[in-house]
């Protein structure tokens, strides 16, 4: 199904892509594209340990070890993209319809935060 929403968007998502000014449209469809793309990549690389295991595969160990590098790339950095151009969208069209709105600057520094505790998370897990 993931894939079938980047199938049917895909088009959309690459003029987005290719405009040098983007309207809340454009981020929301980029968002949307490249959430589920993401997502059906993470879906795709689990499948592969999940039916070794299933199969008694006996080196399955690196595969699921190789998995939290595929989380980070697919899960956690596909989910705050994709996060992120929507709340960019959003913020757009408040800004078009006067709405007033400060998703951007509060996400700026939600995203910074998130950073900063993630680096002390992996670093307290290194000291393990």
């Amino acid at each position: 199904m993931s894939m079938m929403v980047v199938y049917l968007w895909g088009g959309q998502a690459w003029r987005a892509l290719g405009k040098r000014e983007k309207s809340s449209q454009d981020l929301f469809i980029l968002g949307v594209s490249f959430g589920f793309l993401a997502g059906a990549l993470d879906s795709v690389y689990w499948m592969i340990p999940w039916t070794l295991d299933y199969i008694h595969y006996p080196e399955v160990t690196p595969f699921w070890r190789a998995g939290v590098y595929f989380n980070v790339l697919f899960r956690q950095f596909g989910d705050i993209l994709a996060a992120m151009l929507h709340i960019y969208s959003f913020a757009l069209f408040a800004r078009a319809a006067g709405i007033p709105s400060n998703a951007a600057p509060v996400m700026k520094k939600l995203l910074l935060w998130s950073l900063v505790i993630g680096c002390v998370f992996v670093y307290l897990l290194g000291l393990i």
